[in-house]
């Protein structure tokens, strides 16, 4: 039988709170973090999967959890945000020159909690739509990512991968019989500083495979880069330091000695 859908959960500690959000990962939606006082700006996807020009079709993004609902609409070929949720007044945009290739992505300026939710991407005229579930939360210098998928047999293997399908250090593996004999695998994987930004998780038997991904923001990545400039810019100062206070010492030492003579 056909394995159920396989999905990522991810759990993020709030320094303020210390609560725990945890939500899977369906099929078909995907899934963004934005961590506040790191994330400014966030682009949620939304693409067609054949090229072409969409200027002239109407675009709507919302979440049905607001009143009103729209988040940003495009129709006639602009803007048109009268009935746009005024939490997003003057925050989000698309780009008309991505919108002629079929790109109807969203952009949020200055990310906010208030703005975690799933975000629904339409087009009417194409009755195309698409699901993006943005999490917003603050965490210290990891985050944890469990992946989990049921209705297996013989026991499959899980995979965690980064870009280009290299393969992360294996995370933690649970596997369990569920009362129909089937496999239910669970699997943990704590993503430190460094990473890349999309993480993918593959469940894997023969050549049959079910895969979850997410994105990460580049904090966790960008953390480590400024502390890598920052100890590179106190080390190259501690050697000018020394290297001044070495000419420093002998010149003095030069100037003495000719003044000896």
């Amino acid at each position: 039988s056909l394995p159920h859908r396989c999905f990522i959960i991810a759990v993020i500690s709030y320094l303020a709170t210390g609560s725990k959000y945890s939500e899977s990962l369906t099929n078909n939606q995907y899934r963004m973090l934005a961590v506040i006082g790191q994330t400014q700006d966030i682009v949620l996807p939304c693409k067609l999967d054949h090229p072409m020009d969409v200027v002239d079709e109407m675009v709507e993004w919302s979440r049905s959890d607001l009143n009103p609902r729209f988040v940003h609409v495009w129709r006639s070929g602009e803007d048109h945000l009268v009935g746009q949720n005024p939490s997003y007044k003057n925050r989000t945009s698309v780009s008309t020159e991505k919108l002629k290739t079929g790109d109807v992505s969203l952009k949020i300026t200055k990310v906010r909690l208030s703005d975690e939710g799933t975000y629904r991407c339409f087009i009417p005229g194409l009755n195309a739509n698409f699901s993006v579930e943005l999490v917003v939360g603050k965490w210290t210098n990891s985050i944890l990512l469990e992946c989990k998928s049921k209705g297996w047999y013989p026991e499959p293997e899980v995979f965690w991968l980064e870009n280009k399908g290299k393969i992360i250090s294996a995370g933690s593996k649970e596997m369990l019989r569920g009362p129909d004999d089937l496999y239910v695998l669970s699997s943990r994987l704590t993503l430190e500083k460094g990473h890349s930004n999309n993480i993918t998780c593959r469940i894997q038997q023969n050549n049959q495979y079910r895969e979850a991904k997410i994105h990460v923001p580049d904090a966790l990545s960008a953390r480590s880069t400024i502390a890598g400039l920052i100890a590179g810019v106190v080390f190259i100062i501690f050697v000018a330091f020394l290297v001044w206070k070495w000419r420093k010492y002998n010149m003095g030492e030069t100037l003495i000695y000719f003044k000896g003579l």
